[in-house]
């Protein structure tokens, strides 16, 4: 029983040092806000991970629109179910998959090995090295951690299936294989390191003369894994097939990424022996040397051919650097999408294993070679672990927010647009406006046709008033790309605060045509429809917005003074009242809410006052009428519509109230009941022009042209010749850009001419 005690007992030692070492390591991660790269698209603008977990929105994660793989998806779901959008919540959960990642390392190391300080060592260098601080401080990193527990996991489980192979064990390998999958393709050369490991440590493959299993018996049993790689490469491709520029190397030509591919190899190699300098972007090089090419072929090639040549005494060495190079294949950009880095660190994040397999290994054996005592290397190994443990403190530092993390960033790679542009957006969200236009011009200056800053820029002069610079930095991010929806809501925004009304709609219906949920247009739109008068128009749009947006105080207040001007007091307030529990000091909301509880009151004892009426001339249709009209106004359809038919049974010809009762059925698209009204209507006044009018808006909104053009035409004849109201009506709207609609506005224009 002893050896078994002794074994829990130093499992458990390494267990506790891995978890308790990590977390001081990670003990400034707490404290860290989101950053605004990737952070918003991945979880903070993704409406769909803020709505919840339900069977559409898990479906959807299956699709191209989702930027993140579905166990991913399903991940920042559940946290933001139980947590909402604190920050901390999704550290700690990218910290925990962290920590769990190195304790199976350790578990799948030391069980394969039966070395426990090697195994330790190991599983400390990938937990605390500061090249991993990017995958765990980084929110929209979540994928990489989650992935990567996956990848341990799977490793556990293939070497629990080698000792006894089995179908149960082989299955539950290759099914947490594909969720790896699911949670971040990469996994895809997961098949290939598991070669790796039945040369060492599982020692499966039979190397001459050697005990073991034949490579290809062994390459058959990976052939289900490869095949669910397959499809996954196959399926980020073809995700990816629109933007990437594998399609076509006009844009970084092939012999540029081979060459970057070979150097940038090296690069992480000098990062996981001398980690400084570390950088969220690194950019993609114009050129690379041909001599560092060249150099770095050699290298690769000499440690390639070493690595072979002492594979049957040492086959870590052989594990190790072909895990490392495998490992960074899907990373070293011979297949681009969107802004390729000339590498990254969470690239590493894996890979990085590899190496850290052959120091562990390697170091003890070369120093007994050179007859150096035990306690040296451990003595070396543990200094190590406290540097590397200092330095990723300092690293997850520079994760405090963006703007700690972006000056970070221009301190090693000055000169990055990217970088500028994601600096002065934290500055922005800081309040420190003018830092943040500086810093815009300064993206500018070395890319003067990068759409993100102009744009940004553009918004950030509008937020200052100053709307013309605004105007002009967002018409020049539109000649740049001209199908950016944000961008035309955001110019129409401003030429409607200029005034330039007829612009400011030509821009917003683009945006609502390019993305006809897009919350700023539908808000600028209603806006502007608010300030016309259009009052039932402006209401749907922010009800729009409201659908996806629960939480906008602004639009609140909006919607609300657009039922104030409907004349329904009481949606108002309650409108009003919502803003103010969001934003307790919106000064709008507040003063808004007070004008309309007065107005709500004013109206209750108007109300009052004509009921009391209606008490002493029950049969008077003039006051039902009137009480009709004002529960028509407060959004009382089933009232209004009562008292109507009240005041028709005294008088049956009674056109107020056949008005008022046609209005209110259009309002609840009841339009066939709503057109034999207007008809009746038609009848008791036939030269009345607002009828047949009202009747060609009726069929407008049924998109039904040939009815609406010839009742517009017998307006006309009856003497109609408001062309403004034409032109503005909302319910004409589906038949405006029709033949008919034109040759009623050129004879409307005719007529005027010969008066």
């Amino acid at each position: 029983m002893k050896p078994k005690e002794s074994t829990i007992g130093r499992d458990g030692s390494a267990v506790l040092f891995l978890v308790l070492s990590t977390a001081l390591a990670y003990s400034r991660l707490l404290g860290n806000a989101f950053i605004n790269l990737d952070d918003p698209l991945q979880l903070l603008s993704n409406e769909r991970v803020l709505s919840g977990l339900s069977w559409g929105n898990v479906l959807w994660s299956f699709g191209p629109e989702s930027p993140c793989s579905p166990v991913t998806w399903l991940a920042y779901a559940a946290i933001h179910a139980t947590f909402g959008l604190q920050p901390w919540a999704y550290h700690v959960a990218s910290l925990v998959l962290h920590m769990a990642s190195a304790v199976i390392l350790y578990l799948f190391l030391r069980s394969s090995t039966g070395e426990y300080l090697k195994s330790a060592f190991v599983a400390s260098l990938f937990a605390l090295h500061p090249i991993n601080v990017e995958s765990v401080a980084w929110v929209a990193e979540l994928n990489n951690v989650l992935s990567g527990l996956f990848f341990m996991l799977t490793l556990g489980l293939y070497a629990w299936y080698a000792r006894r192979p089995g179908p149960v064990r082989y299955l539950v390998t290759i099914a947490t294989f594909g969720l790896g999958l699911l949670a971040k393709p990469v996994l895809m050369t997961l098949p290939f390191i598991l070669l790796l490991v039945d040369l060492w440590p599982l020692r499966r493959i039979r190397v001459t003369g050697d005990a073991g299993m034949s490579l290809v018996r062994l390459v058959g049993e990976k052939v289900p894994f490869m095949l669910m790689a397959l499809v996954s490469i196959v399926s980020t491709l073809l995700t990816v097939k629109e933007h990437a520029s594998f399609y076509s190397t006009d844009t970084v030509p092939i012999l540029l990424r081979l060459s970057n591919a070979l150097v940038s190899c090296m690069k992480y190699l000098g990062k996981l022996f001398w980690p400084t300098d570390l950088a969220l972007l690194y950019p993609y090089p114009a050129a690379v040397p041909w001599w560092q090419t060249a150099g770095a072929g050699f290298v690769m090639l000499l440690m390639t051919i070493t690595a072979l040549k002492v594979m049957r005494r040492r086959p870590y060495v052989l594990t190790g650097w072909l895990w490392f190079l495998g490992g960074l294949v899907p990373f070293l950009g011979i297949v681009q999408a969107g802004q390729w880095p000339e590498m990254a660190d969470r690239y590493a994040y894996l890979t990085s294993i590899g190496i850290f397999l052959t120091l562990a290994w390697g170091i003890p054996e070369l120093a007994g070679r050179l007859g150096l005592p035990r306690w040296v290397s451990t003595a070396a190994g543990v200094c190590v672990i406290l540097v590397l443990m200092a330095l990723s403190w300092l690293q997850v530092g520079h994760w405090k927010d963006s703007v700690t993390l972006f000056t970070h960033v221009l301190s090693i790679n000055p000169g990055n647009p990217v970088s500028h542009n994601s600096l002065a957006n934290g500055l922005n969200e800081q309040g420190q406006t003018q830092e943040a236009i500086s810093q815009y011009h300064q993206a500018l200056q070395i890319n003067p046709s990068y759409h993100d800053a102009l744009f940004n820029l553009g918004l950030a002069y509008q937020g200052s008033g100053r709307l013309e610079d605004a105007r002009r930095y967002l018409e020049k991010a539109l000649k740049v790309d001209s199908s950016h929806p944000d961008a035309h809501a955001a110019l129409g925004s401003v030429l409607a605060d200029m005034g330039l009304k007829e612009e400011a709609v030509h821009h917003l219906q683009e945006s609502l045509r390019l993305n006809p949920t897009s919350a700023e247009a539908l808000t600028a739109m209603g806006n502007i429809l608010l300030r016309a008068g259009r009052f039932d128009e402006a209401a749907k749009h922010y009800s729009l917005v409201l659908q996806r947006h629960p939480d906008k105080p602004e639009v609140l207040n909006n919607l609300g003074t657009a039922f104030v001007g409907r004349g329904d007091m009481e949606q108002a307030v309650s409108y009003f009242e919502e803003a103010l529990r969001i934003s307790p000091d919106f000064p709008d909301a507040r003063q808004n809410l007070e004008r309309a509880r007065a107005l709500l009151h004013e109206g209750e004892q108007s109300l009052k006052a004509l009921l009391d009426d209606l008490e002493k001339r029950p049969r008077d249709p003039e006051l039902l009428t009137r009480v009709g009209d004002h529960y028509a106004r407060h959004g009382k359809a089933q009232e209004a519509l009562a008292r109507y038919s009240d005041a028709l049974s005294v008088r049956p010809d009674h056109v107020p109230a056949l008005f008022g009762k046609a209005l209110v059925m259009v309002s609840k698209q009841d339009y066939e009941d709503a057109l034999e009204v207007f008809l009746l209507m038609r009848k008791i006044q036939p030269g009345n022009p607002k009828i047949p009018y009202n009747i060609a808006c009726l069929y407008a909104r049924q998109n039904d042209v040939k009815e609406a053009i010839g009742w517009l035409e017998e307006t006309m004849n009856k003497g109609f010749r408001d062309r403004k109201l034409l032109i503005e009506d909302p319910d004409l709207g589906p038949i405006r850009d029709t033949e008919g609609f034109k040759r009623i506005l050129r004879l409307m224009d005719g007529s005027r001419t010969k008066k």
